[in-house]
């Protein structure tokens, strides 16, 4: 255990570097891994930064490394669910959040959200314009030999109505 606090020490370090306004640079590993820095003017606002950077990478390593068995596995099956899609386990958690704080003044959770969209699209799909939908029911209505009176009657209103609004 003392070896993995060794190594979370050197999470974060600093460096003096000439620089007109910014003379010190804290070294720390972004969210995604890769080395990034950030400026200061003294060096004490560097070490602060910097002891705090490690002193939170510690307790989120303890933290870590308390996790249950199950806890842990649920954690790298999720991992491997998302890696096709190129997507943090985290960033899931917070969509995930967002989506559902929307949805709940609609009280619907995600998969009846999705379900709902996926039976409208299909509907919108489906849809015509006017102009098709005159053509669909006078269709519709030699095939179910309407009388002539009927047809005629409905195609006198149908084409003041398209006429209308085309």
């Amino acid at each position: 255990m003392d070896e993995y606090f060794c190594i979370m020490k050197k999470a974060f370090t600093f460096k003096k570097y000439t620089h007109p306004k910014y003379n010190w640079r804290v070294f720390f590993p972004d969210k995604n891994g890769e080395r990034t820095y950030k400026p200061f003017k003294t060096k004490s606002d560097a070490e602060t930064f910097r002891d705090q950077g490690n002193i939170q990478a510690t307790n989120d390593g303890i933290e870590v490394a308390s996790f249950n068995v199950e806890a842990s596995r649920e954690y790298l099956d999720a991992h491997k669910l998302l890696k096709p899609f190129n997507i943090s386990i985290l960033n899931v958690a917070k969509i995930f959040v967002k989506s559902s704080k929307e949805l709940e003044p609609f009280h619907i959770d995600i998969p009846t959200a999705i379900s709902q969209f996926k039976e409208w699209n299909t509907a919108k799909e489906k849809s015509t314009n006017l102009e098709n939908a005159y053509k669909l029911y006078m269709e519709d209505c030699e095939l179910k030999e309407k009388g002539k009176r009927l047809k005629e009657d409905q195609k006198s209103r149908l084409n003041r109505f398209y006429k209308r609004y085309e």
